[in-house]
C-alpha cells in the first residue's frame, strides 16, 4: 500500500467554500474516478491557514497515476472548478508527498467521543536513523500514547516530498486533554540527546464528513 498526503493551502476567507466543495461535489468525483480517499482534515493550527490535508490509499504509484488522470480529465471536475471558484482560485498552493507504512497498524475499536482530536505528526530525522526511529515509534512511542488514549491511525515513512528522512503519523485523541497528554510524551521523544528526531511538527486537525479516518486508514470510498 502506498500512502499519498496533500496539503491544499486555501484562499482567505473561503476555507466554508473549500469544506462545501469537498463534501458537496469531490467525495462523488473522487468516486467516480477511484481516488482511495482515506481520510480529509482542516489543519487548525500551523503555517498557510486555512489549510486542508487528504490522505489517499493507492496500492500503487501506476495506481495514484492512473485515478488522478481521471480525475483531472473529467468534465465533472471541470465544471465544480469553475463553479466553485466563483471567479478566484480557492487553492493557492498544493504540497504532495507519498509514503508507505513502516509498522503494520491492528485495526480495534475505535476511539470515540464527541469530540474527538485527530493529529498529524511529522518527524524530521537526522539522516541515516530511519531505523532508530521506526523502534523510536513502534516500541515506545505507540505504547504509551495508547496509555493516554490516544491512537495511531496510520503511519508513513515518506519517500517522497516533505522533509526527508522524515515519518508521518495520524493520531486520534478521545479529548483535548489526552492530546495534550500525548503531545508531552512526543516532545520529550524529541527531545532526546543524540535520538533519532531532528524536529517535531504538530498539527491538529478537524475532520471533514464524511471522510473520518478509521485505525489502519481503510480507503474510504471502496466501501459503497
Amino acid at each position: 500500500m502506498h500512502f499519498e498526503m496533500r496539503f491544499y493551502n486555501v484562499a482567505q476567507g473561503r476555507g466554508e467554500d473549500m469544506r462545501a466543495r469537498m463534501v458537496q461535489d469531490l467525495t462523488r468525483i473522487f468516486k467516480g474516478n477511484g481516488v482511495p480517499i482515506a481520510g480529509a482534515w482542516f489543519v487548525e493550527a500551523g503555517e498557510g491557514l486555512p489549510r486542508i490535508a487528504y490522505i489517499m490509499a493507492h496500492d500503487s504509484h501506476e495506481s495514484a497515476a492512473a485515478c488522478w488522470t481521471g480525475f483531472y480529465a473529467d468534465p465533472d471536475w471541470h465544471e465544480t472548478r469553475s463553479r466553485t471558484n466563483a471567479g478566484s482560485e480557492l487553492v493557492e498552493r498544493v504540497e504532495i508527498a507519498m509514503g508507505v507504512p513502516f509498522v503494520e497498524i491492528r485495526p480495534g475499536e475505535d476511539v470515540r467521543s464527541d469530540a474527538p482530536a485527530d493529529e498529524l505528526v511529522r518527524l524530521s530525522l537526522v539522516p541515516g536513523t530511519v531505523p532508530e526511529a521506526v523502534a523510536l515509534v513502534s516500541e515506545h512511542l505507540s505504547p504509551a500514547l495508547a496509555e493516554v488514549g490516544g491512537q495511531v491511525l496510520g503511519n508513513f515513512s515518506v519517500t517522497s516530498g516533505l522533509e526527508m528522512p522524515s515519518l508521518a503519523l495520524i493520531l486520534r485523541y478521545p479529548d483535548a486533554a489526552a492530546r495534550r497528554a500525548g503531545g508531552a510524551l512526543l516532545d520529550s521523544a524529541a527531545q532526546l540527546r543524540g535520538g533519532p528526531v531532528a524536529r517535531l511538527a504538530r498539527l491538529p486537525l478537524a475532520p471533514i464528513e464524511p471522510c473520518r479516518a478509521r485505525p489502519g486508514l481503510p480507503p474510504l470510498l471502496r466501501e459503497g
